[in-house]
């Protein structure tokens, strides 16, 4: 499975489940600023 992901651009990292926590609250935040700048919105 980690080659077939890492053939798409995937790449596969072990951790704890709270460093996953903490890696997507920022992602998202992140990416909350970029979609507010941009003015995207739902259709």
């Amino acid at each position: 499975m980690k080659d077939k992901l890492a053939k798409i651009g995937v790449e596969v990292v072990a951790g704890a489940p709270a460093e996953l926590d903490a890696f997507l609250r920022a992602d998202m935040a992140r990416w909350k600023n970029v979609v507010r700048a941009a003015g995207i919105t739902l259709d």
